[in-house]
């Protein structure tokens, strides 16, 4: 099951994070060469890594602090019960077609969860494999799937970027 939230944070916070992610050049954007960690792979994308696992926060991490506050007050969820595996952020720049980035994939092969909040709106969207479903690239809107669900992104032709922060983590009650 796909859980779609609309309007997930209050417009200031997003506003504040699409002036730093997008319009401001205080985040540094890595070059990757691979999307899925396939070296056949003949695209690439920008990331930046707010966190992950065993290596844990970047000095950029109060960028998407808000959201997974959010996300994990929503998911009724103490802060002793959650693990963060990765929060990462994908920026593709604009192609003149919608383009499939990489392949279908699961982010983790272990139980958890997967949330991708859209940064900003456009034309691109996340297909899903096995039930073929499509999440358009909304503002303020966050997906939240089990890890086990092969998606992929698709780029976009109407924006000149297409930026989403991808989360993967697990919760316990």
């Amino acid at each position: 099951m796909i859980q779609v939230i609309d309007n997930f944070l209050p417009l200031e916070e997003l506003k504040k994070m699409q002036h730093t992610m997008i319009d401001s050049a205080t985040l540094p954007w890595y070059w990757n060469s691979d999307i899925t960690n396939d070296p056949t792979e003949e695209r690439g994308q920008f990331t930046h890594i707010f966190y992950r696992e065993n290596m844990g926060r970047s000095d950029t991490f109060a960028v998407v602090a808000p959201i997974l506050e959010r996300l994990f007050y929503t998911e009724s969820a103490t802060e002793s019960s959650i693990i963060i595996y990765k929060a990462k952020a994908n920026l593709n720049t604009k192609e003149s077609e919608n383009n499939q980035l990489g392949e279908y994939h699961v982010d983790y092969s272990i139980p958890c969860k997967t949330a991708i909040f859209y940064v900003n709106t456009n034309n691109g969207y996340t297909r899903f494999l096995d039930s073929g479903d499509i999440i358009d690239s909304k503002e303020n809107r966050l997906i939240v799937f089990d890890s086990h669900l092969k998606h992929v992104g698709f780029t976009c032709t109407d924006e000149k970027v297409r930026v989403i922060i991808n989360i993967n983590y697990v919760t316990y009650t």
